[in-house]
């Protein structure tokens, strides 16, 4: 826990958290034998062994907060939204969601009822295919697996300014990165795509991307979940 609190405080927010944590000082020695005469309950306080607490419980929504705050001070932190898993939980998850496609159909409901601008700010937290972050090393594991398996990874000078052609043409045009579930595909296959997508409306576009979006997170959770 000492290490836990000084990395808080290296992060220079351990006192706003202090402030809204409760402190564990003492536990309750409980005899849990079901003998029919037990030894009487005993407390064991933190100070016994010279702590102030044995730990500080404080709400999710405290350290999201703060933490979010540290994150957005720092440029070397990418944050990746998580409100569409959290608001998909707080909806309530149950056994019958524990295989992929049911948690995924959850997931994209959640999705679907946010508003515009909402949506967007989530495609616009998409990396571009074979972009800078993929060459700074700076996406997720999954994402550089997918592209991996695309043998994005491995252009030549000449593909890698393809895509940056391609890319910066399909923002330009329709104000958000290309999307594509990748994992699989062939470089030629994903440049015709662009090809053929660039020719379609900003309306049909922002659709596209949603559905690749979720086909995406539905490779991911299959997954995670097998």
């Amino acid at each position: 826990m000492d290490q836990s609190i000084a990395f808080l405080r290296g992060l220079g927010v351990w006192d706003v958290l202090s402030a809204k944590s409760a402190a564990l000082k003492t536990m309750q020695i409980i005899d849990g034998t079901g003998r029919l005469f037990r030894a009487p309950t005993v407390p064991f306080r933190a100070s016994e062994i010279g702590l102030d607490a044995f730990g500080y419980n404080f709400p999710n929504s405290a350290a999201l907060e703060v933490l979010s705050s540290v994150v957005s001070r720092e440029q070397n932190i990418r944050q990746i939204d998580g409100r569409i898993a959290e608001a998909t939980f707080d909806a309530g998850i149950t056994p019958a969601h524990d295989d992929a496609a049911t948690l995924h159909a959850a997931m994209v409901k959640v999705m679907r009822a946010a508003p515009r601008e909402k949506l967007k700010a989530l495609l616009l937290g998409h990396p571009d295919l074979a972009g800078k972050l993929a060459a700074a090393g700076e996406m997720t594991e999954e994402s550089i697996g997918e592209q991996a398996s695309a043998g994005l990874d491995r252009l030549t000078s000449g593909e890698r300014a393809r895509f940056t052609e391609a890319n910066e043409a399909y923002k330009a045009r329709f104000g958000i990165p290309f999307i594509m579930a990748v994992a699989g595909a062939s470089k030629d296959a994903i440049l015709a795509s662009f090809e053929t997508r660039l020719q379609s409306t900003p309306e049909v576009e922002f659709e596209t991307a949603l559905g690749q979006v979720e086909r995406i997170s539905l490779l991911r959770l299959k997954e995670i979940m097998r």
